[in-house]
């Protein structure tokens, strides 16, 4: 069978998941991005394997742990009806409003490495170079806001890099407890 065919395949297809559940941010200052990761996440939502998929149903419970002011690491569980497995994040602040992130997600079976910024109440991380899923090339971009003191939206789009259609593969809500 088909990964695609599977309900919850679309975890496959967002391998920097733990980079998206884990920026919480309630500050805008740069550090405030990382600081404010420590903690415990929940998340519910929905994602999709392609563009023609019917999105499903996940949920996520992530734990963060500042490593320094400057680098954090996040892991935690996420699950469709169907699927579930693990997921670890590091995000490291390079400069102001400039960041780097690796991401493994057991789906995808891949680490990815992200970079970005921040704008405000917006992180943008986008993946570095393209990565395969089934045969095919993709690149990623997740988008953050902040909504509000312990809350946050997180969306990814997927491009594939042959045909230049995109879809958005994940849109989620989190709030966390400090």
């Amino acid at each position: 069978m088909k990964p695609y065919n599977n309900p919850g395949h679309f975890l496959k297809l967002i391998p920097a998941f733990a980079v998206l559940s884990s920026l919480t941010c309630t500050s805008v200052s740069a550090s405030g991005w990382i600081q404010q990761l420590s903690g415990t996440w929940q998340g519910t939502g929905s994602g999709k394997p392609n563009a023609k998929a019917s999105p499903q149903r996940i949920k996520c419970q992530l734990s963060g742990q500042s490593n320094s002011s400057s680098q954090m690491t996040l892991s935690g569980r996420c699950a469709t009806v169907k699927r579930r497995g693990s997921v670890s994040l590091k995000l490291r602040e390079k400069s102001p409003n400039s960041y780097s992130a690796s991401a493994r997600n057991v789906f995808a079976k891949a680490t990815v490495q992200y970079t970005g910024k921040s704008n405000g109440r917006r992180l943008t991380l986008v993946a570095s170079k393209p990565f395969a899923i089934n045969g095919k090339s993709f690149r990623s971009r997740i988008v953050l806001k902040r909504q509000g003191p312990n809350r946050f939206s997180l969306t990814e789009t997927l491009f594939n890099v042959k045909t230049g259609k995109r879809f958005i593969s994940l849109q989620t809500s989190f709030a966390g407890k400090k």
